[in-house]
């Protein structure tokens, strides 16, 4: 939609003015809910934030994909705006602009369940999971990475493990974390380059874990890149890391 007066000459030489102007490829102003009964697919390749909502936006179910050159999602409302995650599957590279957060929210970020994985800018100070007043992960799956690391609150429901390491980690870097008895839990690569990561599933508990690069792993493949039940590995090499 154009401002009134646009003519077709304007519009031809790139000179029209748009009455309405939007960050995201989807973008409400109100609550908006995604929910797929059918188990279906939406796909969102935007030039600037993928979906955008100016107050809530909960996910329960339903194959999202998203490639931004911005925030994959964001819900904007400062301090207010809640961003929940139920079921479905969520999957975010934000690695198509200069910058970009997988997940943003300006107010909270609450992941009940479902498979999120969610990859921030691999050159800006940017994170995979990013929230102004907290982040809770209370169930699922979840990978995040970037650069910066928004706390994850310890109130939160399930385990999970923030790891910084010493180096760069490539995006074809297979990454493995075992337990105190190197007894391999899971292994993951990525969209894109990071130093940081979050991740968390149901089988993590409250021990001591290793994170070991290795060539090659067979186990279980859920959705982009993350291995479960593994039963074999190839040349694991120890990665300085720390865990945050």
């Amino acid at each position: 939609i154009y401002e009134d007066g646009t003519t077709k000459e304007d519009i031809k030489k790139d000179k029209a003015k748009k009455k309405y102007k939007f960050d995201g490829a989807i973008e409400s102003f109100v609550s908006l809910n995604i929910r797929s009964d059918e188990n279906g697919k939406l796909t969102v390749n935007a030039q600037k934030e993928g979906i955008s909502s100016h107050l809530h936006l909960t996910i329960d179910s339903g194959n999202i994909e998203i490639n931004a050159s911005n925030d994959s999602i964001n819900t904007n409302e400062n301090g207010v705006s809640v961003l929940t995650i139920n079921g479905g599957s969520v999957i975010c590279n934000s690695g198509f602009g200069e910058d970009g957060d997988g997940l943003d929210s300006n107010g909270y970020l609450v992941i009940n369940g479902g498979y999120v994985f969610a990859c921030a800018h691999p050159d800006s100070m940017d994170s995979g999971l990013d929230s102004d007043e907290g982040i809770y992960i209370n169930g699922g799956i979840v990978f995040g990475n970037g650069n910066m690391y928004d706390e994850v609150k310890a109130e939160s429901k399930q385990e999970f493990l923030v790891m910084e390491f010493e180096e760069k980690i490539s995006k074809n870097d297979m990454i493995m974390i075992a337990d105190e008895n190197d007894d391999p839990v899971a292994a993951f690569s990525s969209f894109s380059d990071y130093s940081i990561v979050v991740f968390s599933i149901p089988e993590l508990k409250k021990k001591d874990y290793h994170v070991y690069k290795v060539s090659s792993v067979t186990g279980r493949l859920e959705g982009y890149y993350i291995y479960l039940d593994i039963q074999d590995y190839t040349d694991a090499k120890k990665v300085p890391f720390h865990f945050l």
